[in-house]
């Protein structure tokens, strides 16, 4: 245990020895410039040290509760998939890997569930549908669950089987069901409850002490059968600790890393959030939907990703995650600025003036992109965008404005364009796009990419369909996803594979 070098660290850090980090929640501000260092990406193919790792140590948020639907914190919620299992997780190719449901059906407005047999409690109970109600009931009211169960409306179950009401067909839903189950009644405090997961905690330990559960249904064999918890009070102090070996692994989600050259090996974890490009559709030139498929086919995503994000991220042409796999194939349509010119001469709009600008109603054509100043990474983002809609004639002006003032223009649809950025659901819902949804404000709505999304949902079949349509509609320009970070010690092994739903995916083959 590592107790008693806690002072001294604490000292290190807040005396300036080491160097100072910057919050994880926010870039720099120099990262307002078109580029970004991408040196972080690289630690991934330096070699590691020899030393070995006998005891994983992990950050956790003492003043926040380890308990899988009050905790709040980046740090203790990611320790809640060690001690819980779900009734699938998200696999790191973004498929569905069963755990506690062994079988999984949606129809219409349900979803039937079949429990796998013999699952038990850390306390030797077993594990029924009357504990997966109980959790997802605690679940749906949670901080961190609330949102991603809001369409599921109800749960009902009786020995092995449970059944999920929505309030509209999905038959993506199984993804939303990777929050965590507790035993029935074993929640009603701030204590920890009750779970099933690969390890529970020793409460004979003088700290807090992960132990292996022999009883798990994986069976697996871990070379990790401890994992001790180290308390980190600030942002800062978990990131100091990964530099200095303090503790051994941290996920800082999508926010910005820090750790680039510090001995520390980062790599990339699978999150549907999405950066997307806002169109009002009451704007005369943007109602043209062949407008809209020319400004998205001049935007090299690519470079874009590279340019923000340094890479961390994977780009999009569609609102759902790429790796998610489909039915039907789909090809997504001709780019570049040749296609993008072609696009903008067919509505008509070939004048231009002695700046390569193109007329429209005899003056020269400008838009206006709208972004948040509490987020440099959207300025990137428009400035580049920017770049590349005057190489087909439409020059841009960048509007940087509170985000108070950023979210008041949008919802009263007081713009031309503005740079989104979205957290989505697993299942990659584009309710926050629908009518009502918190993204829809001033987008166009065609009634075709509602009814064959709704066709989608209803039969994932129908995926084909409605890609086609999006494109050739187009009511908002999706361009990447942003992964998250995660950051672990040289000392770990490479074959690491974190997922959307639990960055200790394949802990059970760690070395």
């Amino acid at each position: 245990m590592k107790h008693n070098l806690l002072p001294a660290f604490l000292s290190l850090l807040f005396c300036g020895t080491l160097t100072a980090c910057t919050a994880v929640d926010a870039p720099d501000a120099a990262e307002s410039t078109a580029t970004q260092d991408d040196s972080y990406l690289a630690e991934e193919t330096q070699t590691p040290s020899v030393s070995a790792i006998t005891t994983l140590t992990l950050p956790y948020t003492q003043s926040d509760p380890l308990h899988p639907y009050l905790a709040q914190s980046i740090n203790n919620i990611t320790i809640m998939p060690l001690l819980y299992d779900s009734l699938v997780k998200i696999a790191p190719d973004f498929s569905l890997d069963y755990q506690i449901a062994d079988e999984l059906t949606c129809s219409s407005n349900t979803v039937r569930v079949h429990l796998r047999d013999g699952i038990v409690f850390t306390d030797g109970s077993a594990l029924t549908a009357t504990d997966v109600v109980y959790s997802f009931n605690k679940a749906k009211t949670s901080p961190a669950y609330q949102e991603q169960l809001s369409s599921i409306t109800a749960a009902s179950g009786k020995n092995q089987e449970v059944v999920f009401t929505m309030n509209a067909p999905n038959a993506l839903a199984g993804y939303l069901l990777d929050f965590p189950i507790v035993k029935n009644r074993s929640a009603e405090s701030a204590d920890t409850p009750i779970g099933s997961g690969r390890y529970s905690i020793d409460s004979s330990s003088d700290g807090i002490l992960l132990q292996y559960n022999t009883n798990h249904f994986a069976h697996g064999s871990p070379k990790f059968t401890e994992i001790e918890l180290e308390a980190s009070p600030s942002t800062e102090t978990t990131e100091a600790g990964i530099k200095i070996g303090w503790y051994d692994l941290a996920y800082r989600g999508t926010a910005k890393n820090t750790m680039g050259g510090t001995g520390a090996v980062t790599q990339s974890t699978p999150v549907p959030q999405l950066l997307f490009l806002g169109i009002n559709g009451s704007n005369p030139f943007l109602s043209n939907a062949q407008v809209r498929q020319a400004l998205s086919a001049v935007i090299d995503r690519d470079d874009l990703l590279r340019t923000i994000y340094s890479n961390n991220g994977v780009t999009t042409t569609l609102p759902i995650y790429p790796a998610m796999p489909l039915e039907g194939t789909v090809s997504a349509p001709a780019s570049g600025v040749d296609e993008a010119n072609r696009l903008l001469d067919e509505t008509g709009l070939t004048q231009r003036n002695s700046y390569d600008v193109r007329y429209m109603n005899g003056t020269p054509l400008t838009l206006e992109i709208l972004v948040s100043q509490s987020s440099p990474y959207q300025l990137m983002a428009a400035n580049t965008i920017s770049a590349m809609f005057n190489r087909c004639g439409i020059q841009v002006n960048v509007v940087s404005v509170s985000d108070a003032v950023y979210q008041s223009r949008i919802a009263s649809g007081n713009y031309t364009l503005y740079i989104g950025e979205l957290q989505q659901t697993n299942d990659c819902s584009l309710a926050p796009f629908l009518p009502g949804g918190a993204a829809s404000y001033g987008l166009a709505q065609p009634a075709s990419v509602q009814s064959t999304y709704q066709a989608f949902l209803s039969d994932t079949a129908a995926f084909p369909e409605f890609a086609a349509e999006f494109y050739n509609e187009m009511p908002f320009i999706p361009l990447c996803y942003r992964n998250g970070v995660l950051v672990h010690s040289k000392n770990l092994t490479r074959d690491i594979q974190p997922s959307a739903s639990d960055v200790f995916y394949n802990i059970t083959d760690w070395q």
